[in-house]
């Protein structure tokens, strides 16, 4: 039968607080150990959000913030990043659309 706290020894209570602190501690370390294993094994996200979402990019032209052409060129540079992703999703690995990507990128960059 379970005596009421009240009735245990104090040296009784103390073990039980000692002994729960420690598994309290041993899966705090537990949890920290398996999101570094989580985080190597996975690897950085090497993936690059975009800047501006097309909503954005529409916003800004309408506003005349943009010209046809920068309109033009970010949309396709965000077409061109999205096919890119998923592409690697699919497949695994880099894609003519990471090609394409870094190409729209650096054109976009030259003007």
């Amino acid at each position: 039968m379970l005596l009421p706290l009240a009735q245990l020894p104090t040296d009784a209570i103390g073990a039980i607080l000692v002994t729960g602190l420690i598994v309290i501690g041993m899966a705090m370390v537990g949890r920290a150990v398996v999101m570094m294993f989580k985080r190597k094994v996975q690897g950085p996200d090497n993936t690059t959000p975009a800047a501006f979402s097309l909503d954005d990019l529409r916003r800004l032209h309408d506003a005349g913030q943009l010209t046809d052409e920068e309109y033009e060129k970010a949309k396709q540079v965000i077409f061109a990043a999205t096919e890119a992703h998923l592409q690697r999703k699919t497949t695994g690995g880099p894609s003519q659309s990471d090609l394409d990507l870094a190409k729209a990128r650096s054109r976009a960059k030259d003007r």
